[in-house]
């Protein structure tokens, strides 16, 4: 009985052995397949790394060409700013000239219906005294050529005190130097 015993445990090793070799075997496919696609994983993840320095690369480059362009715009930008600060001086002089000169004429306007008026009453009297009238119809009307007239509402000038006493050179010498300050600005 030992033999038969020592026989059975001889083929069991035996068969334990083939079986553990094709179970070695088959893990060495296992491996060698595994092996063959992390190879593959590293490849590709070498192919996408290149591909995607390729675009930072680029989109490094067109960062710098946006910004040169950019760069290059910026003294058409300030120029553009400067141009509309000098019309707004521009303007703000033009509407101050205006008003002065439209107070003068406003005044010229005033001054010529005073003397219409005067003119007017001076005919009257004149008529008046050559006319039988009565004594209180030449008194009224000698009162009324020395009485001021009054330019009524809505009349007055429309420019201050200060502007309308501004000579006109003094204007146009403003209106100088603002336009020496913006040239001095832009340099």
């Amino acid at each position: 009985m030992l033999d038969i015993a020592m026989l059975l445990i001889g083929i069991s090793v035996a068969v334990l052995t083939v079986f553990a070799i094709l179970m070695l075997r088959k893990a060495q496919a296992s491996f060698n397949a595994a092996s063959l696609a992390l190879r593959e994983v590293r490849d590709a993840v070498h192919i996408w790394k290149d591909d995607i320095e390729g675009l930072v690369r680029s989109a490094r480059k067109l960062t710098d060409q946006v910004q040169g362009q950019l760069a290059a715009a910026e003294p058409a930008i300030e120029t553009v700013r400067e141009t509309g600060e000098a019309l707004h001086e521009l303007a703000a002089a033009a509407r101050g000239i205006s008003s002065v000169w439209s107070a003068k004429l406003q005044r010229k306007a005033r001054t010529a219906a005073e003397k219409e008026a005067a003119a007017r009453r001076t005919a009257e009297m004149t008529s008046a005294a050559a006319a039988p009238g009565t004594a209180a119809a030449r008194l009224e009307a000698a009162a009324a050529a020395e009485r001021p007239a009054y330019p009524g509402p809505g009349t007055e000038s429309e420019a201050s005190p200060e502007q309308a006493a501004l000579p006109a050179w003094l204007v146009w010498a403003e209106t100088g130097l603002h336009a020496a300050k913006w040239l001095a600005r832009r340099r």
